[in-house]
């Protein structure tokens, strides 16, 4: 169904490439050889320049009551038709043949003049399409305010219709008088046979003057509906099959037929002949529009076929996906051996004689490609044909089908602006740009390859054993194998340029001045997917861009992306994709020598921050996890994975981005969070590896972080001796002070309403309620203690969420100097030995092993204290302690001898100039830990890619409108239970698998 649904969207561009209305640059169009008014102008008047091939172009005199004509400025072959459509009310106007630019407004001898007219329609015939043809209005003072018009005229410089316009606009209102001679059949280069005729044209009521092209004509046609294929296919599907198969057969053979696609510069003498033949009603053949025509009603058809089910489900499969037998009759051949064998009497009576036989055709049963994949092939060279697609100057010799990217980017920056220049343009011209139509739907078709591995689709193990990586072959998706193979740095470049301007068309719309005055990019979801798969299957590509000068630059417009979107519920799948692109690009080593440059681009002020790369990412990472109160919650291993791998090359960090990081530290080691979930004590074995990295590696170059660590001494060494009863203290005295804070704030305002006479009556009571509080909680102590029940202890969701979103501490500051009162008591390990054991709380922790605490975790999970010794004694805090250790009495001594001013000064010399490497371990080698695919987390992609699609199809104008094609089937299935951290697990690729609460993180996590 996958792939049935990709080829009808593969329909789309094809179609908008070569739709003449589209005009791509430096594409060659066609359009309809029909002398109606449906067969015109080929491009939006907006354009000014239109490429015309067909018989009849149409140009619109004063369009909308204004002073020009549209377009402006056209090219024809001989023998091409230019039908001046005139309005039907209004001022009247003339077209009038004149000497250029030299002369603009000065009539040409002999040239050709429609006189001034109106509700007419005056035409004229192209004769010699190498000298330009200019023209223009004679009505008094109308060709001073540049109504001129020209055809053939070149693109730019001398002669062209710039120059022609700025020549008539420099006489202005000096214009030469002129005779009003009448009308004047002849002309130089194009030839007026009749004087102006009656304008029956619809097209000329047309505000933008623009005619309807062949290919808007063959869509309108009285073709079937949506209904009635429907009603085909269920009562008559042999009929709709047959129907299908004539159309391919017939496209099939237009491309490779000689005359495919029409030429566009023919000779005079044909164009003469198709003029005798459309006089006659005999019409020359056009195949460029037979295969138009083919594709149109492929796309009429093959939508309404993909939404059927059940039995006509069967018909898709038997008619566009089977793979025929292509049956080939070789005859064996005997050299050897007579062909007819005469018995001799003489030989033994008793062996029988051998019947002579005839060979026999033998059948070889050889696949034949399917239908679909025919049509698939059809389309990538229909994609790529010179003179339909692709310019015809590009051909070699014969070979029409040439497949290059022959415009940088591949249309992807062509595109630049589709909004238009003024402010708030997208409010006042509704509808999309079908430019943006095109681009966005390459992407799509892009994205589904990339992304496709179903079936014999799936990717092949390359590396046998425990760490096996997967990979495309030839046989399993031969786009990826080959995106895969790319290595040309200007293929490089053109997808790294082009992805970077849409990231920086899409930055624009949000870092702007005026709120909303320009559209975000419509196919930015597509561009960011698109970008992450190459970068997934391409290693070289992965290189080139993280050794280019814009690898940080694009990493932040990323981010920046995300960060725009995080508070959208229906964007929340771009965000984990954000947040997996940023992961799999900080485990290459190339990604960490980035870090220490400052951005080059201009980030909004929201999200910007002093410093270099490093400190950008930090702050953005602490923005999608502190200000999303836990909604992303699922995406923070993939962030805090990516602080880790990063975390060795973190350089001269400045005070706020350290603080970032100690604030991210304290939200988990928060024990409301620590005891919520089973794979949380994860995300605090990576903060601390964040702070040891750059601790064993940059430690001198890193003060700032290195004295908000030393002022935080003490939490670190309460996680030395974390057990489950200390943290459920933890969590009831925290309550309890929310509690407290509660009941003031209602006794404040109640004292606020009325006067209290008996304050110190009040004061009393307050102070034994305080006391029964205490002697509670010193209770709850000693039931703890005894191995009594702890069922009061309670950890809410809601409290959860506060500690996440709240930042927990204030930014450091080096002027605020460290309490003298909190001395260092360091364990034997600390010293470089082994870790002391803690006093009685494991045996406190011990007893409370089998008891019941459902309710303390989210989803039914119940931490128990073999649980927190499983990790908490794997929690990597030794380099931090030694550090501290060596540190600390250094600092304190400086900050008792000295001033703040002084003290502070001295701190960032001693912590510049440290040197502990003796006393610290060596840092281990480097191990960044890389995105792993899951079977979940790969359909969770193909689910947000379709998805993406499914909605844009569904569009008023989507190819999914008036169908009933769906995305998902709703399946039911038995409840089975699972804990939260299992569904996370799966989707964010394995990074917080645990088969069983025992196991310990003191070994490094995969």
């Amino acid at each position: 169904m996958l792939g049935s649904t990709l080829f009808a969207a593969a329909l789309l561009p094809l179609i908008a490439l070569a739709n003449p209305q589209d005009n791509l640059p430096n594409a060659q169009t066609t359009s309809s050889s029909s002398t109606s008014a449906s067969a015109s102008a080929t491009v939006a008047p907006s354009s000014g320049v239109v490429g015309a091939s067909s018989s009849t172009v149409d140009v619109t005199v004063a369009p909308g009551g204004s002073l020009s004509f549209s377009p402006a400025n056209i090219t024809a072959s001989n023998g091409t038709l230019v039908r001046f459509l005139f309005p039907s009310s209004g001022l009247m106007h003339s077209v009038t043949e004149s000497e250029g630019p030299s002369n603009p407004c000065t009539p040409l001898a002999n040239g050709f003049d429609s006189g001034l007219t109106v509700a007419t329609a005056f035409t004229i015939m192209v004769t010699d399409d190498s000298t330009p043809i200019y023209y223009l209005c004679k009505f008094p003072g109308h060709c001073g305010q540049q109504m001129v018009g020209s055809i053939n005229a070149p693109q730019t410089g001398s002669g062209s219709f710039d120059d022609l316009s700025s020549a008539a606009g420099a006489i202005g209102v000096n214009e030469p008088q002129i005779s009003f001679t009448g009308v004047a059949t002849g002309g130089v280069g194009a030839v007026a046979s009749a004087p102006p005729t009656t304008n029956t044209a619809t097209t000329a009521a047309s505000p933008t003057g623009s005619a309807t092209s062949a290919g808007s004509s063959a869509a309108s046609s009285p073709t079937a509906s949506p209904t009635q294929v429907r009603r085909a296919l269920y009562e008559a599907p042999e009929n709709v099959a047959t129907l299908i198969r004539v159309v391919t057969s017939r496209l099939f053979i237009l491309i490779s037929d000689h005359t495919f696609p029409t030429p566009l510069n023919a000779s005079v003498a044909s164009y003469a002949t198709s003029f005798i033949r459309s006089s006659t009603g005999t019409q020359g053949r056009n195949t460029t529009k037979e295969v138009l025509n083919c594709l149109r009603l492929l796309q009429r058809v093959l939508p309404v076929v993909f939404e059927m089910e059940s039995e006509c489900g069967r018909f898709e499969l038997e008619l566009l996906w089977k793979e025929p037998i292509e049956e080939t009759h070789v005859v064996e051949e005997h050299a050897q051996d007579p062909q007819f064998v005469i018995e001799d009497d003489d030989e033994d009576d008793d062996v029988p004689p051998e019947t002579p036989t005839l060979p026999s055709p033998k059948p070889a049963g050889k696949m034949a490609p399917s239908l679909i994949a025919r049509l698939f092939s059809c389309l990538v060279d229909l994609l790529y044909c010179c003179g339909f697609t692709l310019p015809s100057k590009i051909q070699v010799d014969h070979y029409k089908i040439n497949y290059t990217i022959w415009e940088k980017a591949g249309g992807i920056t062509s595109v630049a602006g589709v909004a238009g220049k003024l402010p708030y343009n997208h409010l006042v011209f509704k509808g999309e740009d079908p430019r943006a139509i095109l681009v966005g739907t390459c992407f799509q078709v892009l994205c589904v390859l990339l992304d496709f591995q179903s079936g014999s689709a799936r990717d092949k193990n390359t590396t046998p054993g425990e760490n096996t990586s997967s990979a495309p072959t030839i046989r399993t998706n031969a786009f990826r194998y080959f995106v895969a193979k790319l290595h040309r740095s200007s293929d490089f470049d053109i997808i790294l340029r082009g992805v970077f301007g849409i990231l920086e068309q899409q930055m624009s719309s949000i870092n702007n001045l005026l709120p909303g005055s320009r559209r975000s990019v419509p196919y930015i979801v597509e561009t960011v997917l698109c970008f992450w798969k190459i970068l997934e299957l391409n290693k070289k590509f992965r290189t080139y861009v993280l050794e280019s000068d814009k690898a940080m630059d694009t990493v932040a417009y990323i981010l920046c992306y995300g960060l725009y979107i995080k508070d959208k519920s229906e964007q929340q799948g771009m965000c984990r994709a954000v947040s997996y692109i940023v992961q799999s690009l900080s485990a290459e080593p190339t990604f960490g020598l980035k870090l220490v440059s400052p951005l080059k681009v201009t980030v909004p002020p929201k999200w910007g921050t002093v410093g270099n790369a490093g400190d950008f990412i930090i702050n953005a990472i602490y923005s999608m996890i502190a200000t999303t109160s836990g909604s992303l919650s699922s995406l923070y291993p993939a962030y805090i994975i990516t602080l880790s791998n990063a975390a060795p090359h973190f350089k001269h960090l400045n005070v706020n981005s350290s603080a970032r990081l100690l604030q991210l530290f304290a939200t988990f080691a928060n024990p409301t969070f620590l005891l919520a979930d089973e794979g949380h004590p994860r995300l605090l074995f990576f903060m601390l590896e964040v702070f040891n990295s750059m601790i064993l590696r940059n430690l001198t170059d890193n003060p700032n972080l290195v004295y908000g660590v030393i002022r935080a001494h003490k939490n670190f060494e309460d996680l030395g001796t974390f057990t489950l009863a200390s943290g459920l203290r933890e969590i009831k005295r925290l309550q309890a002070v929310k509690e407290e804070r509660a009941r003031n704030k209602e006794t404040l305002d109640k004292g606020k309403q009325k006067a209290s006479p008996g304050e110190g009556e009040e004061a009393h009571v307050e102070k034994a309620r305080l006391l029964r509080n205490e002697n509670s909680s010193l209770e709850a102590l000693r039931r703890a203690e005894s191995g009594e029940a702890l069922n009061d202890f309670r950890i809410s969701t809601q409290s959860e969420t506060s500690s996440v979103a709240s930042p927990p501490m204030s930014p450091t500051s080096l002027n605020t100097p460290l309490q003298e009162n909190q001395p260092l008591a360091l364990s034997e390990k600390a010293r470089g030995k082994r870790r002391a054991v803690r006093p009685s709380a494991i045996d406190i922790g011990a007893a409370l092993e089998p008891l019941n605490v459902t309710g303390v975790g989210r989803s039914g999970f119940i931490p128990t204290q073999e649980w927190v010794t499983s990790w908490q004694q794997g929690l990597p805090l030794d380099p931090i302690l030694l550090m501290c250790s060596e540190l600390l009495p250094k600092i304190q001594e400086l900050q008792s001898s000295l001033g703040p001013a002084s003290a502070a000064t001295a701190i960032n010399d001693l912590l510049r100039s440290a040197s502990v490497k003796e006393c610290l371990p060596q840092p281990p080698p480097l191990s960044p830990r890389r995105f792993t695919w899951t079977e979940a987390s790969i359909v969770w992609l193909t689910s947000l890619i379709w998805g993406e699609i499914y909605v844009r199809g569904m569009s008023p104008l989507g190819v999914w409108n008036t169908t009933t094609v769906r995305l998902f089937y709703v399946k039911h299935t038995q409840t089975q239970q699972r804990q939260i951290t299992e569904t996370v697990s799966n989707v964010v690729g394995g990074l917080l698998g645990r088969t069983e609460s025992s196991q310990s993180v003191r070994q490094r996590p995969a």
